[in-house]
């Protein structure tokens, strides 16, 4: 019985909460989001019954999150988020990825304020997501140098949960494309890019229209039309918000763009419909409106036209005007500004400030531009711009590219508005003047700013009541281990199947159980093991390690005893488990567990391996077992693991070009990450410091350990079966770099066996 007051969790429901969570991640992201929150209700009555693991209370509200989502419900999301950041804790591997979900999904509302003051907060470990989290809010706000800077350092992050997170290699070729390098994104996506991955296909797309601007070459138009019509048909069972939006917007302007005004109009009306509160940030709010701005004006649709432009001037446009002129070209101008006559008719007349200034008191939101847009129509300019301190666009408002441009400043600050204007500006305005307005400005976004806070704190306190009722009878969990994963800087890859791994080393990391991790061999498990040491000590080599395999079987109880004493209490890597002797491993197991006197044994074992100390190993570990996945079920991370291993053979990852990337892809590697590094190896010795093409990897394909059959017909059988066995031999060597124990292992014989075949063949292969 648990002492009085106190509730323990019944037998299994950790378990039973894993398979649920995974139930309902399933079943959203299959397109069954209301499903998976109808799995996620029964996670969190099972909850109420128990005192899980801090771990899985952050996971349930995660998911959570993600289901309303995936749902277009910001304020539940929202709700779900907070609970999971109070429920993580002080732990930086835990809050720091809850509050990068939060700083995206006020992306997706469009709301970068609250984006920043999320990222801001980040202070933990470098890990994908929130570097990612980062990246997006640059790249969002404009800052494409900042942007980049964060994805290089994600593209060697550990994993982690990256849901409603673009490949990094994807916003790469984003960041080219805005700075006005087209062709650079497109080589940046050639050999990474993941087919049908929505990221992509918007990357792909926004690509192709960038092209056709910069080229003029009509067939990247028709690219880009055949992408957009099968993002649009295809994606819609895809839970993704925005997407469907993005797809439609996009196939709406370029089917206005090559002259189907009648299908434009139709996608457009049918964007506008489907038109949520949560869009794609790297594709928002305001370029979809853009783009169905060009489609309605075009098309003559002049109420449609207004409508589009009232719903863009309510969205934080940013330098998007300036980006859609990038992938849309010279029509994109004054898309989203309706003539005069209709502002006139919509009572935005008079000639002074005073109407102005009752115009900025008057809106709703977004004051900088309320302002502008009244300083473009009072003053008959064609537009205007806000700039702080750092020379960084707050607001602007129609066209700010003309021949006439006149500043005023905004008191000391070094802020400043910019009108433009098609000729002379003949405007009586002052800098006092234009300074006044803008402090009302101000005071009227801190002063909603205030309000959206007080909104947030009540949010959460509505969380914390709903959180309150569930738990009943729960008494307040006290510390618990870090969760969400730990850095493993040197183990590269960002699948998820990795990531999954990494994050239960990460999980592991925090306990003083024992870890076994277990792969087929060449998988890079001892990697793994060195990695999670490396996590544990601090030190990327500071630990003990043995190699099993290595050590004579009589010997094997002395030297596991020696390097026992010599880890102390540190992290003790043993290699090849799955050559103990039985005496050893009765050793062995009698002091896995004793962490209080002796060393974390991290073990590496054979997956393959069914021999009796293999089987009572992983029953003794079972509940520590971590499986690494072969490199066939990894394949997305191969570029990763082409740049990581080529720097450790002393190449540089820009020497493996484009053409060989590929002829690596294509190939098999039963192997695994071993044959790719053997591979590198051979390659990085043939190209000598030059870059390395096809005709350096070909020799790979080449197999010296197979007599041709033509040679076999003109040896004569007992011949030709006397050279392949000498070839096979010497190839067996070669591959274990001349350790015979090795060798002989992979070919499944005895040592004694195969030493007597090398003495039969008369070879002088060491």
């Amino acid at each position: 019985m648990p002492p009085s007051g106190k509730s323990s969790p019944a037998p299994g429901t950790p378990a039973r909460l894993e398979r649920l969570l995974e139930k309902a991640r399933i079943a959203r992201t299959s397109g069954h989001p209301n499903e998976a929150l109808t799995i996620l209700q029964g996670a969190r009555q099972l909850k109420a019954g128990a005192t899980p693991r801090r771990e899985l209370v952050v996971a349930e509200l995660r998911e959570r999150s993600l289901a309303y989502t995936a749902l277009g419900d910001y304020e539940a999301a929202h709700q779900s988020l907070a609970l999971a950041l109070e429920n993580a804790g002080e732990t930086p591997t835990a809050s720091d990825g809850v509050r990068a979900e939060m700083a995206v999904l006020e992306l997706m509302a469009d709301r970068p304020e609250a984006a920043t003051t999320r990222v801001e907060g980040l202070r933990g470990r470098g890990r994908r997501a929130t570097l990612i989290a980062r990246a997006r809010l640059e790249l969002f706000s404009g800052s494409t140098h900042r942007a980049e800077q964060a994805l290089q350092a994600a593209e060697q992050a550990p994993g982690g949960i990256d849901e409603l997170a673009p490949p990094a290699a994807a916003l790469r070729s984003l960041v080219q494309l805005w700075e006005g390098r087209p062709e650079q994104a497109r080589l940046l996506m050639d050999g990474v890019m993941i087919q049908g991955n929505p990221y992509w296909d918007i990357v792909r797309l926004l690509t192709m229209r960038a092209l056709w601007i910069d080229s003029g070459d009509a067939r990247y138009l028709r690219l880009a039309l055949g992408i957009a019509e099968q993002l649009r048909f295809e994606t819609r069972p895809r839970v993704l918000p925005g997407l469907v939006a993005a797809a439609l917007s996009q196939h709406a302007v370029l089917l206005a763009l090559t002259g189907q005004t009648f299908l434009a109009v139709q996608a457009a009306d049918e964007a506008l419909d489907v038109l949520g509160p949560l869009t794609l940030p790297e594709w928002p709010r305001a370029a979809m409106l853009h783009d169905l701005a060009v489609v309605f004006r075009d098309a003559g649709e002049d109420d449609k036209w207004t409508m589009a432009v009232d719903l863009w001037e309510a969205a934080p446009s940013g330098m998007w005007p300036e980006r859609m002129l990038r992938v849309t070209g010279p029509r994109a101008r004054g898309a989203v500004e309706t003539p005069a006559v209709t502002r006139q008719a919509a009572g935005s007349t008079g000639t002074d400030l005073l109407s102005a200034a009752l115009q900025v008191a008057e809106a709703d939101d977004h004051w900088e531009r309320a302002l502008l847009r009244e300083l473009v129509a009072h003053g008959e300019l064609v537009g205007a711009r806000w700039t702080d301190a750092h020379g960084s666009v707050v607001a602007s408002a129609g066209v700010t590219e003309a021949l006439v441009a006149r500043d005023f400043a905004l008191g000391p600050g070094s802020e400043a508005v910019t009108v433009f204007g098609d000729r002379a500006l003949s405007l009586d305005w002052t800098d006092d003047t234009i300074e006044r307005l803008a402090r009302m400005a101000r005071r009227a976004r801190q002063q909603r700013q205030r309000h959206r806070d007080l909104l947030a704190s009540l949010e959460l306190a509505k969380g914390h009541h709903a959180e309150a009722v569930d738990a009943l009878e729960r008494v307040r969990r006290g510390p618990s281990a870090r969760v969400a994963g730990g850095a493993f800087p040197s183990v590269a890859g960002r699948s998820r199947s990795l990531a999954q791994v990494l994050d239960q080393l990460g999980h592991l990391a925090g306990t003083r159980l024992p870890v076994l991790v277990e792969g087929e061999v060449g998988t890079g498990r001892r990697h793994l093991a060195r990695a999670l040491a490396a996590y544990l000590t601090g030190e990327p080599e500071g630990c003990v390690q043995l190699d099993l395999a290595l050590v004579p079987e009589q010997a094997m109880v002395s030297t596991l005893s020696r390097v026992m004493v010599e880890a102390s209490m540190a992290p003790c890597v043993i290699s090849g488990a799955h050559h103990l002797t039985p005496e050893a491993a009765s050793w062995f197991l009698a002091r896995l567990n004793d962490t209080a006197r002796g060393p974390r044994w991290l073990v590496t074992l054979d997956t393959t391996s069914q021999t009796p100390t293999a089987l009572t190993l992983r029953d003794a570990m079972l509940s520590s077992r971590v499986r690494v996945p072969r490199l066939d079920e990894r394949l997305e991370d191969l570029p990763d693991l082409i740049d990581a291993l080529v720097v450790r053979l002393g190449g540089r990852p820009e020497q493996v070009g484009t053409a060989a990337r590929s002829v690596l892809a294509r190939r098999l590697w039963p192997g695994h990450v071993a044959e790719l590094r053997e591979a590198l190896a051979d390659a990085v010795v043939r190209a000598g410091g030059k870059a390395i093409t096809p005709e350096h990897l070909s020799a790979q394909q080449e197999d010296p350990a197979a007599a041709s059959l033509s040679e076999g017909l003109d040896l004569g059988y007992h011949a030709a079966v006397k050279t392949f066995r000498e070839r096979l031999l010497l190839h067996a060597l070669k591959t274990t770099g001349g350790n015979r124990t090795q060798a002989a292992k992979l070919l499944d014989v005895q040592r004694t066996y195969f030493m007597r075949l090398i003495r039969d063949l008369d070879t002088s292969a060491t």
